[in-house]
């Protein structure tokens, strides 16, 4: 297949965050990350990226993904398993080790020790963190303890949808979970990264694609890599090994609702309110929610300009919102002047 979508991409086929891969292999020993973006952003895909260049640094990374695991146990389990698997890979002895009935905390923690003990160092990288939400306060709160106290040898990457934050909108316990991280935005791709991606320039056989029809993909993407890797993929010709000429409309608009009405929808109250006022145009004499100001700088939806005004850090987004919700009630009952 000439254009991966869909599935997390890494190696030679992943393009982009060049800043943010280099930072988070640093290993960071004061800080938790949670990596955050819209929908099909590639957020996965950064954290396989992140496995293979941490193992390639000598780190011991193991990928967990709680797709469906829903309790502390079943999170432990699986953790466990490949923990065991990665040190079978790597080839240290484990024998005194016994993974088997623990949760996700209690896992985690033995794991800091072996590590300690053995003068390792070790990523957990945690996809669908949002799943962490279904567990208990007390499970929480201890989840909390472990990774703070075992970031001297264990750095927790955490990554999730927008849930994440609006299961916290009403629970004290999971705001002070989220508190307790750095959060760092994955953003669209830089037009030469959506060019490499389209003419595949890492693989053998490069695909050559004219000036004006890579403008027009980029313009009609935003530089967001599923979009450009699914337009291409639909445009591209097998026994030719080559791209028939882009639609002048080159995405339906059924597909850019499955990912920015997602993502949109599992916003809190306050923030969809929030953007809805940014993309009005707010007055002067408004009050500043400078804690929604910030979550939205924290999610990538908004950049702070350096006026103190805020902008979309998205086009393709803002776009979308002016097409979508421009004429609800919400957004009527307000006063501010479209701009």
């Amino acid at each position: 297949m000439a254009y991966i979508y869909g599935t997390p991409v890494t190696d030679k086929y992943y393009y982009g965050q060049k800043e943010l891969l280099d930072e988070l292999v640093q290993f960071n020993p004061t800080e938790t990350y949670f990596l955050n973006g819209i929908r099909r952003i590639g957020k996965s895909s950064v954290l396989k990226e992140v496995e293979r260049r941490a193992n390639e640094k000598g780190y011991l990374s193991i990928y967990l993904d709680l797709l469906g695991k829903a309790t502390s146990k079943e999170q432990g389990e699986d953790l466990g398993r490949i923990i065991e698997n990665r040190l079978d890979t790597a080839q240290m002895p484990f024998n005194d080790l016994n993974w088997s009935g623990l949760e996700l905390n209690e896992c985690l923690s033995k794991w800091a020790n072996f590590c300690r003990k053995n003068g390792k160092k070790s990523f957990i990288l945690i996809d669908e963190a949002e799943k962490l939400h279904e567990l208990s306060p007390e499970d929480i709160a201890e989840f909390q303890q472990v990774i703070v106290s075992s970031r001297d040898v264990v750095q927790v990457i955490l990554t999730g949808t927008f849930r994440f934050f609006k299961t916290g909108e009403h629970r004290e316990d999971l705001l002070e979970f989220q508190n307790c991280l750095t959060y760092k935005y994955i953003g669209m791709l830089s037009q030469d990264e959506a060019t490499d991606l389209a003419t595949q320039k890492q693989s053998e056989h490069p695909i050559e694609i004219p000036d004006h029809e890579l403008k027009k993909l980029f313009y009609a993407c935003g530089g967001h890599p599923f979009l450009i890797q699914y337009c291409c993929g639909q445009q591209y010709l097998p026994k030719e090994h080559q791209l028939s000429p882009f639609p002048e409309r080159i995405l339906s608009n059924q597909q850019l609702n499955n990912i920015f009405h997602n993502d949109y929808s599992l916003l809190p109250n306050n923030l969809q309110i929030l953007l809805q006022k940014v993309l009005n145009g707010l007055k002067s004499e408004e009050p500043i929610d400078a804690d929604g100001f910030q979550k939205l700088t924290h999610l990538g939806l908004l950049q702070k300009k350096e006026d103190g005004n805020y902008t979309f850090s998205y086009q393709l987004f803002r776009d979308w919102l002016m097409e979508h919700l421009a004429n609800q009630p919400s957004l009527q009952s307000l006063t501010y002047k479209i701009s």
